[in-house]
């Protein structure tokens, strides 16, 4: 039985150690780029001379909660260059999406 096994490792080893690898990295990629529940969370269009630092401004209420939607904003986003975001671009912000009237009237016809 072993010399079964030490042969399959000796002619696999290289195969069998890339397969491991290469799974391991897709599982880490894949959870860490997994993406955020989109509809929890506003949707905030950019306009020009916006940067992430004045949106956070403009939602928090403390100096450490603009610190922590900026990080939480530059992590979440697909932004190529968070110091010069483009106008137009929508990005999500980590504050609760809020129902619309239409949502609250259907929800209340039910």
């Amino acid at each position: 039985m072993k010399t079964l096994i030490s042969r399959i490792w000796t002619n696999f080893s290289f195969v069998i150690i890339f397969t491991l690898i290469s799974a391991c990295f897709f599982l880490i990629v894949g959870f860490k780029t997994a993406g955020i529940d989109e509809s929890k969370y506003e949707q905030y269009t950019i306009v020009e001379s916006d940067n992430l630092w004045t949106i956070a401004e403009n939602y928090a209420s403390s100096t450490k909660e603009v610190q922590s939607m900026v990080q939480w904003m530059s992590e979440n986003n697909d932004l190529i260059n968070e110091n010069k975001l483009e106008a137009g671009t929508k990005i999500y912000i980590p504050v609760k999406k809020q129902q619309s009237a239409d949502e609250i009237m259907y929800a209340n016809n039910d």
